[in-house]
């Protein structure tokens, strides 16, 4: 039921999203196409998150990620923009999330140095515009999240693996529009959909590797 009444709410929350920028943006109007789809992808990832985390801190946390994930990715592939108060709110969510880990004991410093380091790199790569400042802003955004759940790693090494598997996953379906000699795309691309995909790759198999630490 838990997740019934979630995949509501992550429905309504992304249509919302939309009906913001559509109030907001009168230059980028977006309509929802294959609303069944999206639907679909909200129930799995919601699905998903309840069986790793039921009904704790961590399953509102994650389920916050993914719509904000699916959001930002389809507002990209629809419009070629993304929108900075989504990012700034993921973020702010993030940071709570850092001080509620902290609240209950668990050692957060290593995360923090990591991730503080990953936000100045990311920014020196956008100032070197080899992403948009909006795809970098949503790399920091999810740094906190995939941080936490890496704490048994090296975040930093992840947080980077991430930052290489949203390119690959980029030219992977795009690579028509590749210009090979160039190394450069022929037309505009959205990012955030691929930095949506492989940040859920790298999350699932970081609760997979965790799942295996159990059993060990």
């Amino acid at each position: 039921m838990r997740v019934v009444i979630f995949t509501l709410i992550g429905i309504i929350a992304f249509l919302g999203a939309v009906s913001f920028i559509n109030k907001n943006d009168k230059e980028n109007r977006i309509d929802v196409n294959k609303k069944g789809v999206i639907a679909l992808i909200i129930a799995l990832s919601t699905t998903l998150i309840y069986i790793k985390y039921r009904a704790t801190v961590e399953f509102y946390v994650y389920f916050y990620l993914s719509i904000y994930l699916i959001i930002v990715g389809y507002i990209d592939y629809k419009t070629k923009n993304v929108y900075s108060i989504f990012n700034w709110l993921t973020i702010i969510i993030g940071i709570w999330f850092l001080i509620y880990q902290k609240s209950i004991g668990i050692d957060i410093s290593f995360t923090i140095v990591c991730v503080i380091i990953y936000i100045i790199f990311a920014k020196l790569i956008g100032y070197f515009n080899m992403f948009g400042d909006g795809d970098t802003d949503i790399f920091i955004a999810t740094s906190i999240f995939v941080s936490s759940i890496s704490l048994n790693t090296f975040p930093l090494v992840i947080l980077l693996l991430n930052m290489i598997l949203s390119n690959l996953v980029l030219i992977m379906f795009n690579i028509k529009l590749l210009d090979v000699r160039k190394m450069k795309f022929k037309e505009q691309i959205a990012f955030a959909p691929s930095i949506a995909l492989s940040t859920f790759i790298l999350i699932l198999l970081l609760w997979f590797q965790g799942k295996l630490k159990e059993k060990e």
